[in-house]
């Protein structure tokens, strides 16, 4: 491994010494094909890449092409990815697998080496997937070296060894955990805890003495002590970003780009012991605040105290943006020790950094910004109580991609030369725009300029920085040469993203992945702009104060007897102004002035004075309390007349947080109570998802797209019943289930994602039901008609085989009215508890009640005195209550237990359902009772238990499956049963068949009743009026 290693982290090669050194020796079956005349090349390419030929080849089986690409220079690998398509094209005309390397005319110290897979499944070379190593001697390569040479010594290289060595994760496990363990002990050197998993939750605990005079700084805040530490740690991952530019450490009179690239460790390298034992302060707080942070002017030479530690004049750019301003937080003294920061510039040492966020089709192999996303999400143990659950970027780009299609449909369609359906998809995905006319493109250009995207919980950035990345190569195959990539990114950033989050933190990462965007294409760097007013911290729930709505407070009315014009115009020319790069005394000026004029404002509105005295001790664009949506983005909600009257977003997206009703009414009682008042889709015990979807209706324009990923109890819980109902009567485009993949890992949820066009659904208008086999394969799709949605209250049914629906919608269509189940539930919560203390084994006394539970409850037969009986922590094999002390508790649920009934167990992975003709039984709160009659009761339960039921039940609800297959059956589920009309013949055929069941289990409940159960799954079938094959599909299930 060790000559590998030595042969990646050197210049350039050249083909013969790669085949010689490392495609022979691995490859024995390949041949040397160096010699052969260069690939031909279009004009179009030749403009970017200088020669393309082929080093080797293996035929036979299991073929592999071996390419050589020259780039014209470094930079022409961003901007040349359509040429880069077309040889990997050429290249994969034949073969499945392929390696490419990419080397540059201008830098033989840079060169990459691309695995490239096609698919067996993919029709065309353009769906190949590449990952990409970064080769040279300014780069680790452990990894590349690794991954060539787990393929020594096999005798046959298949196509499954190529994926397995080379189709890995940008970032690995490896990494993640060491940056969690070094996370975790600077957290526990201050606070002296550590977070321990216990129970399957972390919980964060005493460990060691804690250092009291860091400690004392932070009041025993605990959040305070992790913020501190993860804000240093973020900031200190950027500059290992930062130093692969070559923009720190430049000498003195050097260009940027010359710098060192391993700048930070250095530094601490270079130190004496008192620095190093106190690098925070000595060091990196100076490189923070008064280099990074402050203007030098041209120069930009560095401190004294960075320069007389690095040993040398250097120059360190000034960045602006606000990464490095000094805040409350920053002030906090705290002394790491010298082997902390040793140990952690080793373990960064040992990974490439590529600064460059690639899509999931073309994946540099490194530590990419995306990653700090993923330890915001992923790292932080508390995130997961808030529902902070990192989306994969293959899902990213698809709902990123599919909102874009929609809207540019939506807007093309009103103009009189629009482009067809087909072709925007193509343009989207393929970035292909040769078949639109000028007029099509030019009406394009103009909606892609003017769109609006918002994602009102934009965590760590993954949905805005998805969406700057499909946008980019489309506004840029429509302007050609005209703008920089560079100038189409600020554009983009400026114009067209926004976002919210409650957590600071996680704003704070959302704004460092889009400056790394930034500074990505940038030759030399420049001051970045400013996103205070562009991805912000606030919760996007609410726009009021104390009961104040803020809503209103930038709308102008006629006639309105303030003329706030002047004031709003002020506001808004500030907020706007501030994006310009500024130094922080300028920046503290405009805020200042932004906040005085929305006091201003809120005075003209005539707001109590105790709310505006409240609201000036706030920071108004930086707390979790609300969000001024209309005050903030202005510009979004007040859009010139050209747009035609679009006021609010065009797109929202996003992954808003998975919170349950449980934990919000222990953690945010207040809140919820709040919430429910506002949102009219909040009804039982929702889950914070649900005013989030109604939220993101709220922001956007008429015809906008609404898409998100949100759990599957969407599609059939019954607290989102209403919320059904409401997006019902919306263009549903397309529901894609990935309850079938374990997308979230270590996480309760099976999330679905959703997207609409927020216009009124027409008939003619389909939706596609799709579920995923895997996250970019699918398993089927099933195409609904809008009607049906409007009609249909459960969902599930639509992610079925089309068979499968058309059985379930036949059940439902011949549903009687002659039999109207009455459904009631056996107790409720606190008479579930008062129960549970009259509870005890049975003494054989008169005047007695048994008591039976979900678990003693099977088809037909119940387990009393046979099978323990669990409830409510207790166990009992024979369990009663007297009937006295029932009375006492409830006369209802006496009543109810005395009478004829039938009792359904609570918690299966089907119908189980026991006759209690005598009223011999009381039924615990897990179960669910129908009360009627004995013959009655004898035909229903017949229905109940039979084999289509269940299999209705588990189609209806299957995303409210838990573990295990089990569903919560009760009222909800046995109400909207459809029972099947039957004459009075039927009935009594069947109540026969029960009858015999009930006799064989009386004298033997174990007694196998099979044969009896299944000729009257046969009855049912024909009830249901079931073809054969229909009937076969349910037999077999």
């Amino acid at each position: 491994m060790e000559n590998l290693r030595a042969l990646f982290e050197n210049e350039y090669p050249g083909k013969k010494v790669l085949f010689e050194s490392l495609i022979k020796p691995i490859f024995v079956k390949a041949n040397d094909t160096t010699l052969t005349d260069e690939q031909e090349l279009s004009d179009s390419d030749k403009k970017q890449i200088k020669s393309f030929s082929i080093i080797a080849q293996v035929r036979g089986s299991f073929p592999i092409t071996f390419a050589d690409i020259e780039l014209q220079d470094n930079v022409a690998l961003k901007r040349s990815r359509v040429n880069i398509q077309n040889c990997v094209r050429k290249v994969m005309e034949n073969d499945s697998n392929a390696l490419i390397f990419f080397h540059f005319t201008d830098n033989a110290k840079e060169w990459r080496v691309s695995y490239v897979n096609k698919a067996d499944s993919l029709k065309n070379s353009t769906s190949a997937k590449r990952y990409t190593y970064l080769c040279g001697p300014e780069h680790s390569c452990r990894t590349i070296a690794e991954r060539f040479s787990t393929l020594e010594g096999l005798s046959t290289i298949r196509d499954e060894n190529m994926l397995e060595a080379f189709a890995v994760a940008p970032l690995s496990d490896d990494f993640f955990n060491e940056y969690r363990k070094h996370y975790a002990d600077l957290v526990e050197y201050i606070s002296g805890k550590r977070f321990i998993k216990k129970g399957g939750k972390f919980v964060e605990e005493k460990t060691k003495k804690a250092a009291s005079e860091f400690a004392n700084s932070f009041n025993g805040d605990d959040k305070a002590v992790r913020d501190f530490v993860k804000k240093m740690l973020g900031r200190l991952v950027f500059l290992q970003f930062l130093q692969k530019k070559g923009w720190l450490g430049v000498p003195k009179n050097a260009k940027w780009g010359t710098g060192d690239k391993n700048f930070i460790y250095n530094l601490f390298k270079n130190a004496d012991d008192f620095v190093k034992n106190d690098f925070l302060e000595q060091a990196l707080e100076p490189l923070f605040f008064k280099s990074l942070n402050c203007d030098r002017g041209e120069e930009a030479i560095a401190p004294k105290d960075v320069c007389n530690i690095y040993r040398s004049e250097i120059r360190i750019p000034y960045l602006n943006g606000g990464l490095f301003e000094e805040d409350e937080l920053d002030k906090k003294r705290v002394k790491f020790k010298k082997e902390h920061f040793e140990s952690i510039f080793e373990f960064f040492n040992q990974y490439n950094f590529t600064i460059d966020e690639t899509d999931p089709d073309d994946v540099e192999i490194g530590v990419d910004p995306e990653m700090l996303g993923k330890i915001f999400e992923n790292l932080l143990e508390d995130n997961k109580d808030k529902g902070a659950f990192y989306t994969p970027k293959e899902i990213v780009q698809y709902m990123c991609r599919e909102s874009l299609i929609a809207y540019l449909e939506t807007e093309t369609v009103k103009h009189e030369e629009t482009a067809s359906k087909d072709k925007i998809r193509n343009f989207v995905l393929n970035h292909e725009a040769s078949s639109f006319s000028e007029k099509e493109k030019a009406v394009i250009l103009k909606a892609l300029i003017d769109v609006k995207i918002c994602d009102p919980a934009v965590g760590s950035g993954a949905f805005p920085m998805g969406m700057l990345n499909e946008l980019l190569p489309c506004v840029q195959i429509l302007t050609g040469e005209a703008k920089t990539r560079v100038e189409l990114k600020k554009h983009i950033v400026k114009n067209n993203i926004y976002g919210v989050d409650i957590e600071k933190g996680a704003v704070d990462i959302a704004r460092l992945r889009f400056w790394l965007a930034i500074i990505v294409d940038e030759e030399e760097p420049l001051p970045l702009p400013n996103l205070d007013y562009k991805i912000m911290q606030g919760n996007s729930l609410l726009e009021s104060f104390e009961g104040e709505d803020l809503s209103n407070m930038t709308k102008q009315e006629s006639g309105n007897l303030f003329d706030n014009g002047e004031t709003i115009a002020k506001l808004t020319q500030a907020i706007n102004g501030f994006y310009i790069p500024h130094n922080h005394v300028a920046k503290a000026k405009i805020r200042a002035q932004i906040k005085e004029n929305i006091i201003q404002l809120l005075k003209e509105r005539q707001l109590p004075p105790k709310v505006i005295e409240d609201l000036s001790k706030l920071d108004l664009h930086e707390n979790s309390q609300f969000f001024l949506w209309h005050t903030w983005f202005y510009d979004v909600f007040n859009r010139p007349n050209d747009c035609n009257g679009r006021n609010g977003f065009d797109i929202v997206i996003g992954n808003p947080p998975y919170i349950d009703s449980e934990t919000m009414t222990k953690n945010m009682a207040l809140l919820r109570n709040i919430y429910s008042k506002k949102f009219s889709c909040s009804k039982g015990n929702w889950d914070i998802f649900v005013v989030f979807i109604e939220q993101a209706f709220n922001l956007l324009c008429c015809n906008g797209i609404f898409s998100f990923i949100v759990p599957n109890k969407l599609i059939a819980a019954k607290y989102a019943l209403e919320l059904r109902k409401f997006l019902g009567k919306k263009t549903i485009v397309e529901i894609r289930d990935y309850s079938r993949i374990d997308v979230f890992k270590n996480a309760d949820v099976y999330p679905i994602t959703v997207v609409i066009r927020n216009s009124q659904a027409q008939n003619i208008d389909n939706t596609s039901f799709t579920i995923m086999k895997e996250i970019l394969k699918i398993e089927q799709s099933l195409i609904v008609k809008a009607n049906l949605l409007i009609s249909e209250t459960y969902w599930d049914i639509f992610f079925q085989k089309k068979v499968i629906f058309e059985i379930v919608r036949k059940m439902e269509t011949l549903k009687s009215k002659s039999f109207e189940i009455k459904v009631l539930g056996a107790a409720t919560v606190n008479e579930a508890y008062e129960i549970k203390k009259i509870i005890h084994e049975s003494l054989n006394q008169k005047n007695e009640l048994k008591f039976i539970n979900t678990g003693t409850i099977d088809p037909y037969v119940q387990k009393w005195g046979i099978e323990n009986c669990s409830y409510i922590k207790g166990k009992y094999l024979q369990p009663v209550v007297k009937e006295s002390d029932l009375k006492k508790i409830s006369e209802t649920r006496f009543k109810q237990s005395k009478s004829s009934k039938i009792i359904v167990a609570g918690m299966s992975c089907r119908f189980e359902a026991v006759l209690d003709l005598e009223g011999e039984f009381i039924a615990g709160k897990s179960t669910t009772i129908i009360l009627g009659n004995g013959q009655y009761l004898k035909f229903l339960i017949s229905i109940i238990n039979s084999k289509i039921a269940s299999f209705w039940l588990n189609v209806k609800f299957n995303s409210m499956k838990m573990s295990g297959g089990y569903l919560n059956v009760g009222t909800n589920e046995l109400s909207h049963l459809p029972i099947p009309p039957a004459t009075p013949a039927q009935q009594q055929a069947i109540i026969a068949l029960v009858d015999k069941i009930l006799a064989a289990k009386k004298q033997d409940s174990s007694i196998d009743t099979t044969a009896l159960e299944s000729k009257i799954d046969e009855f049912v079938y024909d009830l249901y009026g079931l073809t054969e094959e229909e009937k076969d599909i349910i037999r077999n299930n």
